[in-house]
């Protein structure tokens, strides 16, 4: 009978180191998993931070393009009002020395 329990006591430290290096291999287990986890979850944010980025950056293309637009019209205006300022003062002159003449 004592030879049974031994041999019993004798089974059950190998069953307990087998079962203890099982539940620790789980542990890695899910514990790498939750790492390739969250690194994809970083990866997918990363992904639409640069999608964000590229957005961003054609926002900025069109509105130095508006800008670049706007510009001109400013430029051919001051040509225009120039322009007008000149025939103005022509004219003035031409005006006074009709009046002077006469």
């Amino acid at each position: 009978m004592k030879k049974n329990q031994q041999k019993e006591n004798d089974s059950k430290p190998e069953e307990n180191q087998i079962l203890k290096g099982f539940v620790k291999l789980i542990f890695e287990v899910l514990k790498h998993y939750i790492h390739d986890w969250d690194l994809g979850r970083s990866a997918k944010k990363g992904d639409q931070i640069g999608e964000r980025f590229d957005k961003v950056d054609n926002l900025l293309v069109k509105l130095d393009e508006r800008v670049q637009y706007y510009n001109r019209q400013i430029e051919e205006l001051k040509q225009r009002i120039a322009i007008g300022n000149i025939l103005i003062v022509v004219l003035l002159i031409v005006l006074i020395v009709q009046l002077v003449v006469r």
